[in-house]
């Protein structure tokens, strides 16, 4: 079990590492439109190009990751949140969306 969360905390600590430009890939649109992205393993296509599935989602989702949710925060920036079981949007977006949001 440590091992599946080595690469987890691997995961988590590349994040810190990416910076993004308004506009710019699926976090930087999400910043721009002030709304939320969904992004699922079997679903890279939604991303604009492999390089930005490689560079920012592939370690996560190796890492297990089943469901991510990008979400604006005002003028905060984003919140990424991510889940190790496929979680349907219908499911997140009522309850979650609405208590990021009111932060």
């Amino acid at each position: 079990m440590h091992r599946a969360h080595d690469f987890l905390g691997l995961a988590v600590a590349k994040m810190a590492y990416h910076v993004y430009s308004l506009g710019e890939g699926i976090v930087g649109q999400v910043a721009v439109s002030g709304g939320h992205r969904w992004v699922f393993p079997e679903y890279n296509g939604n991303c604009h190009s492999a390089s930005e599935f490689h560079n920012v989602w592939e370690s996560q989702i190796s890492a297990g990751v089943k469901t991510i949710l990008v979400v604006a925060v005002g003028p905060c920036g984003v919140v990424q949140l991510g889940s190790l079981r496929k979680v349907g949007s219908y499911n997140w977006t009522h309850c979650t969306y609405e208590r990021i949001q009111s932060y």
